[in-house]
């Protein structure tokens, strides 16, 4: 899987799309699009104007340790896959089988590749800004070639 074709399929604008067409029925698929769309923006900050001239905040380089776009990624995005997961699990026994309730989520690596690759970003960046010489970081420097390999 190629990271950038994920990219253009999990954006806003799909989101944005999939509302004009039910907004009950694509609730939650909207959800995880905008999430996946604010996580890709987290980590593709390329330098230091792109969040300027696209005016997304997201692209933004890193310049303080207690950035929100830290928090939002260790609080809000990764608890909602462990809201996913427990909302999975706590399905009565006997409703839907081992393989339905496999299938109602992502896989396992690929979630653990999306938590390896949040927890490292979110753990870096403040000791890398920490550092006096370093004004700000361009989070583009951390692959995601983990995820786009597992997470078909």
């Amino acid at each position: 899987m190629r990271v950038c074709l994920a990219a253009q399929v999990l954006s806003s604008s799909v989101a944005d799309a999939l509302t004009l067409l039910d907004e009950d029925e694509t609730m939650e698929t909207r959800k995880f699009i905008r999430l996946m769309d604010k996580f890709f923006d987290c980590l593709n900050v390329r330098n230091t104007f792109h969040g300027t001239t696209t005016r997304n905040e997201n692209l933004h380089p890193y310049t303080k340790c207690n950035d929100e776009r830290l928090k939002w990624l260790k609080e809000t995005f990764l608890g909602y896959f462990d809201e996913w997961e427990k909302e999975v699990k706590s399905l009565p026994a006997g409703t839907v089988t081992k393989n339905e309730k496999a299938a109602m989520k992502l896989s396992k690596e690929t979630v653990e590749d999306l938590r390896i690759t949040t927890m490292s970003l979110t753990e870096l960046i403040p000791i890398l800004l920490s550092d006096d010489d370093c004004k700000y970081h361009c989070a583009t420097a951390f692959s995601m070639q983990g995820c786009a390999e597992s997470a078909y």
